[in-house]
């Protein structure tokens, strides 16, 4: 298992947004961080290792 996360103050939603874009066959958990906007979730689920290059 893997957890990605983000030191300072970023668009959560954007970035969030973004690696699910590139992650195929991924999902969200719904509602998991995103109390506080209108996204569906912040929590990606994936079996695929994300590249970050």
């Amino acid at each position: 298992m893997d957890i990605v996360y983000f030191a300072g103050r970023l668009d959560e939603c954007i970035i969030n947004m973004s690696l699910l874009k590139r992650l195929k066959g991924a999902g969200l958990i719904d509602s998991f961080g995103s109390s506080d906007c209108r996204c569906k979730g912040h929590l990606i689920r994936t079996r695929e290792m994300p590249d970050y290059d």
